[in-house]
């Protein structure tokens, strides 16, 4: 370490701090420490990088040599007011910008990649918890009463819930399925005004501790009003029960060990999924009425029949029109450098020639470039400008409203004029992982509003709500009558009377559907596969998948063989029907699955066409929204289900399942096709109990 460049810095330090900084106390210790540290902190351009280290060091030194200051504030209360002090020193540039802050109730979350992590030190904080949840639930069993409910579900529940949607929690939300299953709904209103609706929903699916409480007070309240009545009198009863039994512990804290002591308590991938630690596919209200009879009121299932008539008829729509040859991207805010230059602006002011310069360069832009998806972006940017022209907004504020929209909108959406669902859900589900400030919550979401607002004057009307809608699962119980409507469909069509090719084509389709279910395969990749490909031994079914390229490959685990065994005898006996009959036909073709019409056999490949057939009949069985592309998630959710029943589901059978999927990571098969919430409901309570 240069001592002489040392002593500039500090000599620098003092000069600035005193400039910019009022709180002469909290100067004057970090001053002592950086004299006593000079040795081993880093100096950059002048400037002290301060880590964690540093913060550690600044407590012991106010502990040993200031005890009656540090005895007299609580400690997360000096934590906080010594991350204001930082933040004054990093923003006056007293201090290098790269400098982080980790205090003792901050480093949980700034520190580990995963931010449920706790360190070795705080692991007696469990003990505490557990201690205090065993009384807890024997408390609720004895005492049935709103306010425990209301404790255990802020507090306890392995999902815990906010104050808000409590608040909000009506009679009329609550779906009483059995006395052991309750299930909530909580509406929100969504970002982005729709056509269909402004608001839209999330299932919360309650353990067997809420839901038995739950299900005991359903007829102490009025049905329409609601659940949680004087919410402000519940939180003072909470905020009175937090500080007797967890003292300082703040909420956040108190959020991080009840995550550590479900992960404890069960599997890893039970305790993932149930904490919502990786978010898996949401429960539809439509599900659950295909599970329980009592699964919604007549205004949700109505509710529900609309939002799937709408999403089916967008679908339609995408496909019809939809090209990805047109694809460009995501977006990339510095690609005009006159804007770039604005946006790299550190000063508060900007001139009036620099965004008029900006606002031609954009005009240019967009007059070379036709492409909707940019232009709407660019649009808004340039309303914005001329705003700033004009001093209607601040350079501050159209930077800091930019920079939001880029980050959470314009890098995750590849093309505005066709939202996907997952685009959709990355972004919400950023907002439920990552830990944001109340405050920054509010900024992004008037950000996000102003800039769909605009869209939509613009032209560009986007239905969330079909757009966030899950698709369904096909149910085990539901493939029989799938099969029977294939079947019955070419009946029906020649009077019964099924010549050799119909048979080999209806057959064929069942083949197809079953194929699917119990692979988990892409439509692409059944249709194309090669007579060569499938065999059977020993009651299994193997394929290998894409072992010739035909394809470029969507994933790295696009090579792969897939092993499958069909216990249902009826299926596996169609199975061996139609391989039976396919090797019977005499033609030179390479392909599994053969090109039909009414008379005739051909020797090309199936085409696509079928899936639209396939699509209807799975459509008309379920009611819900559900298509051929369902059947994979029905074997990424029935397969979890396997592995959350074995006694140490380890990780290991997550990542085999998510390499049969041919993915690449096992996030993308837990987010895109695992209905965790859907197993909770399907087991009826079981797999509670079986991992408890």
């Amino acid at each position: 370490m240069n001592t002489k460049k040392a002593i500039m810095a500090l000599e620098r330090f003092e000069k600035l701090a005193k400039k910019h900084t009022k709180n002469q106390q909290y100067r004057y210790w970090v001053y002592n420490v950086l004299e006593q540290q000079l040795n081993s902190i880093k100096v950059v351009k002048g400037q002290f990088c301060l880590n964690g280290r540093f913060y550690e060091a600044l407590i012991t030194y106010i502990k040993h040599n200031h005890a009656q200051q540090f005895e007299r504030r609580k400690e997360v209360k000096l934590d906080n007011e010594f991350y204001n002090f930082f933040n004054a020193l990093k923003r006056k540039e007293v201090i290098h910008s790269s400098s982080t802050f980790y205090p003792k109730s901050w480093r949980l979350i700034s520190i580990n990649p995963n931010p449920y992590n706790l360190l070795r030190a705080d692991f007696n904080v469990l003990d505490k918890f557990k201690e205090n949840i065993d009384i807890f639930t024997t408390k609720m069993h004895n005492e049935k009463t709103i306010k425990n409910l209301y404790i255990y579900l802020r507090l306890y529940h392995p999902h815990l819930q906010t104050q808000q949607i409590l608040k909000s929690l009506k009679n009329n939300d609550i779906l009483y399925l059995s006395e052991n299953q309750c299930v909530l709904i909580h509406y929100y209103k969504l970002f982005i005004k729709s056509k269909t609706s402004d608001t839209f929903y999330k299932t919360i699916v309650l353990d067997k501790n809420a839901s038995v409480l739950l299900f005991s007070l359903k007829n102490n309240t009025e049905r329409s009003s609601k659940f949680f009545k004087d919410i402000h009198l519940l939180e003072k009863s909470l905020q009175e029960y937090k500080e007797q039994v967890f003292q300082d512990m703040s909420f956040l804290s108190i959020k991080i060990v009840n995550k550590n002591y479900y992960t404890f308590e069960h599997t890893t991938l039970y305790n993932t999924l149930r904490s919502k630690t990786i978010l898996s596919v949401p429960l539809s209200i439509a599900e659950v009425g295909s599970l329980y009879r009592n699964g919604g009121s007549p205004q949700q299932k109505s509710q529900e029949e609309t939002y799937i008539k709408s999403v089916f008829s967008r679908k339609d729509k995408e496909k019809s029109s939809f090209s990805y040859e047109n694809d460009i991207g995501y977006f990339d805010l510095y690609e005009i450098y006159e804007l770039e230059k604005i946006f790299k602006n550190n000063n508060k002011k900007i001139s009036v020639k620099e965004i008029t310069n900006a606002i031609i360069a954009i005009k240019r832009y967009l007059e070379l470039y036709d492409v909707e998806h940019t232009k709407i972006i660019y649009r808004y940017i340039l309303d914005g400008l001329k705003k700033l022209l004009v001093n209607e907004i601040k350079l501050r504020t159209f930077q800091g409203q930019i920079w939001q929209l880029n980050k959470h909108i314009f890098t995750k959406i590849m093309n505005f004029e066709y939202i996907q669902d997952y685009e959709i859900n990355d972004i919400m589900e950023r907002f439920e992982t990552i830990l944001y400030t109340k405050n920054t919550l509010v900024s992004i979401n008037r950000s996000l509003k102003r800039f769909f607002d605009f869209s939509k004057l613009e032209g560009f009307s986007i239905d969330v709500p079909s757009i966030l809608y899950p698709k369904s699962i096909v149910f085990q119980n539901e493939l029989d009558s799938i099969l029977n409507n294939i079947k019955e469909d070419y009946f029906e069509k020649f009077d019964g009377r099924l010549t050799y090719i119909q048979k080999f084509k209806y057959i064929q389709l069942q083949a197809v559907v079953l194929i699917a279910f119990y692979s988990g395969l892409r439509k692409n990749e059944i249709r194309t596969r090669r007579l060569k490909d499938i065999y059977f031994n020993e009651g299994k079914i193997y394929i290998d998948v894409n072992k010739n390229k035909e394809h470029d490959l969507k994933t790295r685990n696009s090579l792969r063989r897939i092993e499958f065994t069909i216990n249902d005898s009826g299926h596996y006996k169609i199975i061996k029907e139609w391989f039976g009959l396919r090797e019977k036909i005499k033609n030179k073709s390479k392909h599994l699955f053969l090109q039909t019409d009414e008379n005739k056999v051909y020797s090309k490949i199936m085409e696509e066409d079928i899936y639209d057939n396939l699509n209807w009949i799975i459509k008309t069985v379920t009611k819900r929204y559900a298509t051929f592309h369902s059947l994979r998630h029905s074997y990424a959710t029935y397969r979890v289900l396997d592995l959350l029943k074995e006694e140490d589901n380890n990780p290991y059978g997550l990542l085999e399942l998510s390499i049969k999927m041919g993915h690449e990571i096992p996030e993308t098969t837990l987010k895109t096709y695992v209905h965790f919430d859907l197993l909770l409901l399907m087991s009826k309570g079981l797999l509670f109990n079986r991992i408890n």
